[in-house]
């Protein structure tokens, strides 16, 4: 599913399920690094249910974000983060592939300090 605003997506939106049970969520925005000199994907939510942990979903969703980033801007990395007080996700993002950016800061803008520049 891809919700679009004026033409171009806002994100992206996966969704596992089988009749009405919905068992797995990707959520994707596309982005673009000048230091890796191209386009990709930020992962803003995977969600798998419990029920449904261990047989790939996670795996297929993510392949599948990944087609989709790769045909409409090409795909040279996908960026997420994890809450470090989320040892199974930051787990299960090893164990898949994903390599902690050791010269990475995430760093948010928000409240007051946001307003200021909406301001300006």
């Amino acid at each position: 599913m891809e919700t679009s605003f004026m033409g171009n997506p806002a994100f992206n939106a996966l969704l596992a399920y089988e009749s009405a049970d919905m068992f797995g969520v990707l959520v994707w925005s596309p982005l673009f690094s000048t230091t890796r000199g191209g386009g990709g994907l930020f992962v803003s939510d995977l969600w798998v249910a419990s029920s449904a942990r261990g047989q790939g979903t996670g795996r297929k969703l993510l392949a599948h974000a990944i087609s989709d980033a790769e045909d409409s801007s090409g795909a040279c990395f996908v960026r997420l983060a994890a809450h470090r007080n989320n040892p199974s996700a930051c787990s299960y993002y090893a164990h898949i592939g994903f390599d902690e950016e050791a010269d990475m800061l995430s760093m948010l803008l928000e409240g007051s300090a946001l307003q200021y520049f909406k301001e300006i």
